[in-house]
């Protein structure tokens, strides 16, 4: 399930072996309408306690209109959300979509089925409340619009030539440590390297081998998700182009 013990497969189910354990996170006075039944599997909580990243499963409810209390960005594997927004607009999350609501966006959360979804949540309690979120709707992703081109400032860190890579920003939170948003890459071999953030990984298409400091390789393709975590030491290889969603966080 790791690789050097910093990179996490994020299994849908949850860990082979273990899968999703019930909990309750949503309390009667959260709660319009519905008594959701949740499963979840958190595979990562930040050494601060601020951040965590998992798997989630709940059926139809609908929660109370109200400023979102967290930033979180959510990759939706099944099912569907609708998102209502102040002025009565609702936009609908399907499966394959990725999206961030961020902290302080009065909204209202409405299920009408179940739902199952990767996330990662910054909920720090230091920071209140913004009364101006940073943006006045739920973002959503997009796969390929609104890329530019990056300019790669250390051609020494590949081999074989320098990959063509596109990235587009779609959030940022009000501390500026929480990012998301689509990347591409053509094929490359990226030499191994220590990255001090933390990054989801939801792979579009493509895919790649991590291989460690040991010499072992791991392969991920398309459609799975991935979590690395900071410090681990990585080479990367891909032979096709990739395309992923992320969701990094600098703590």
């Amino acid at each position: 399930m790791a690789l050097d013990e910093g990179i996490i497969r994020i299994h849908p189910e949850g860990p082979p072996g273990q899968g999703l354990e019930p909990m309750v996170e949503i309390t009667p006075d959260m709660l319009e309408a519905g008594s959701p039944s949740e499963l979840c599997h958190n595979y990562y909580k930040s050494p601060s306690g601020v951040l965590s990243a998992g798997v989630w499963k709940c059926t139809a409810h609908t929660l109370v209109f109200g400023p979102y209390p967290v930033d979180e960005f959510m990759l939706v594997l099944d099912g569907s959300v609708n998102i209502v927004h102040q002025d009565g607009h609702e936009e609908i999350f399907r499966a394959g979509d990725a999206f961030v609501i961020p902290k302080g966006l009065p909204c209202q959360w409405k299920q009408t089925e179940a739902i199952h979804k990767v996330y990662v949540i910054l909920d720090d309690p230091r920071a209140p409340i913004p009364d101006q979120p940073v943006s006045g709707r739920a973002i959503r992703l997009s796969a390929s619009e609104g890329l530019k081109a990056l300019e790669l400032s250390n051609p020494e860190n590949f081999e074989g030539g320098t990959p063509t890579q596109e990235d587009c920003s779609a959030f940022e939170d009000t501390t500026g440590r929480l990012f998301a948003g689509t990347w591409t890459c053509s094929p490359m071999r990226r030499k191994a390297q220590r990255f001090g953030r933390i990054e989801l990984m939801c792979l579009l298409e493509g895919g790649m081998t991590l291989t460690d400091d040991t010499g072992s390789e791991h392969r991920f393709t398309a459609p799975e998700v991935l979590l690395e975590l900071p410090d681990t030491v990585s080479a990367w290889t891909s032979t096709k182009d990739v395309r992923k969603f992320y969701c990094i966080f600098e703590e």
